[in-house]
């Protein structure tokens, strides 16, 4: 029986998936904490919550853990790789958050790894787990196949959810943060994997782009956006007799068909959150011992990435021109400008809490061909 459960890092989903583990778990466990670079704010944050659980907060990871333990890994995905492969060394079972991790080959290296040490490793899919995406499954089903399928995925600047405010990852572009959502509502829906088409556009500075799929062989346009006007989940099929829309930026969202609009799943206020399903059913993986499949495999992860993969060596291309652009300029001044800088040379919060002197350094080490005058560009103009 799972005594323990590791919860890897500080930051706002590390807290979310803090009060799931809350909710959802009744029997009394041990949760510990590695909130990493985010230690002082996990602090804080468990100084205001009440719970029922033993808690127990490590600044950084250590070399032994109790038996009967799971972990959860919801740091920034850079790091969700080696915290994986420090736990599964360690042969304690791991449910790693999107993306599992940023690169297939590395992927691939922790399933090896896993075997090795005989344990599990599974992806934290959360849409795998609504429901309100198997009902629109159904409904669309007797309405035959569809000639088109668009899909809108947008995050407003300074959003709020589940109680936090959201951030994004700006380790990683926007497909890399998002594309696992978008294979995993894709498979649900359509019983299928997605492949990557082409049409890649890049906007705003590289916090929006669009870019084509293929589904079974029809054309899925997709619409990935950070600092929008306003947040949008949407999906919308198009066949002959008309469109379709799942509008969940509120779930458990909305069908839109024809002339009716009605609740996409009914049951929701008394059912488990896809995220409790999910922490619940991962549990129940590991104390029968099986081996990962269903929800739990890593097919999709491996999708996610590598379509991640293809659209990044397009995307590197067209960044590195507008990047030139912005550097000939006499100052970033712009938000595209800075989202841009911010995106292609992944500085992330860290980064921004240097002084001016610490960040010249860091870009000088890292970003070798950068001259010297671009350097101290960049490091006065984004903070």
């Amino acid at each position: 029986m799972i005594e323990n459960i590791i919860l890897y890092g500080g930051g706002r989903w590390s807290k979310v998936w803090f009060g799931v583990l809350n909710k959802a778990i009744q029997k009394k466990i041990n949760i510990i904490i590695i909130p990493g670079r985010g230690y002082e704010s996990f602090v804080s944050f468990l100084s205001k919550t009440t719970t029922h659980h033993h808690i127990l907060i490590y600044q950084s990871a250590p070399n032994t853990f109790p038996i009967n333990t799971l972990a959860i890994i919801a740091n920034s995905a850079g790091d969700h790789f080696r915290a994986a492969s420090h736990l599964l060394n360690l042969k304690i079972p791991v449910l790693v958050e999107k993306p599992v991790s940023l690169s297939v080959h590395q992927i691939q290296a922790l399933i090896e790894l896993s075997n090795v040490n005989r344990t599990i490793i599974a992806p934290a899919h959360v849409y795998k787990f609504s429901n309100y995406l198997v009902n629109f499954k159904q409904y669309l089903k007797p309405e035959g196949l569809p000639s088109k399928i668009d899909i809108e995925w947008t995050d407003s600047e300074g959003e709020s959810t589940q109680g936090f405010s959201k951030n994004y990852d700006a380790g990683i572009p926007v497909f890399y943060d998002c594309m696992p959502h978008i294979v995993s509502l894709i498979e649900v829906v359509f019983e299928s994997s997605p492949s990557f088409k082409g049409n890649l556009e890049v906007e705003n500075g590289g916090s929006k782009v669009t870019f084509l799929l293929s589904v079974k062989g029809i054309n899925c346009n997709v619409l990935l956006q950070r600092n929008a006007k306003e947040r949008n989940r949407k999906i919308t099929v198009t066949k002959i007799d008309g469109d379709y829309s799942l509008d969940f930026k509120t779930e458990p969202g909305q069908i839109f068909t024809k002339d009716l609009l009605f609740c996409a799943d009914k049951n929701w206020a008394g059912e488990k959150t896809p995220l409790e399903k999910m922490i619940n059913d991962f549990i129940d993986l590991v104390e029968r011992g099986d081996i990962p499949d269903g929800n739990f495999n890593l097919k999709t992860a491996l999708t996610s990435s590598k379509i991640s993969e293809e659209i990044n060596k397009r995307y590197k291309k067209i960044m590195a021109k507008e990047i030139q652009k912005i550097l000939d300029k006499k100052s970033i001044t712009s938000k595209d400008s800075i989202y841009a800088i911010r995106d292609f040379f992944r500085l992330d919060r860290n980064f921004l809490q240097l002084n001016l002197i610490k960040k010249v350094l860091f870009l000088k080490k890292n970003y070798k061909n950068l001259s010297l005058i671009s350097v101290i560009k960049i490091a006065k103009n984004i903070n």
